[in-house]
């Protein structure tokens, strides 16, 4: 990714977002328990790819059970939110 990404904690796991490279589309992914206590490993199935895309760093925030992202809009600089 060409920016920093976003990382929070719901459910008890860790997720990340970021934009791709070279598309800028906004993805996230999960964490899930690997069996061995304290270590965690990434879920490639948990991975989601949004078509909506951002040349900012997004932001990524828990309530409750629901993961939100937020991030600016490519060409109109408008905030944008959604749940993820």
């Amino acid at each position: 990714s060409p920016n920093p990404l976003s990382m929070t904690v719901a459910n008890g796991e860790i997720w990340v977002a970021w934009t791709g490279t070279g598309n800028n589309f906004l993805n996230k992914m999960g964490t899930k328990n690997g069996g061995v206590t304290g270590q965690l490993i990434y879920d490639s199935a948990s991975k989601v790819t949004s078509t909506e895309t951002s040349t900012n760093a997004p932001t990524l925030t828990s309530i409750n059970t629901n993961l939100f992202v937020a991030w600016t809009g490519v060409g109109n600089d408008l905030i944008n939110l959604m749940q993820f």
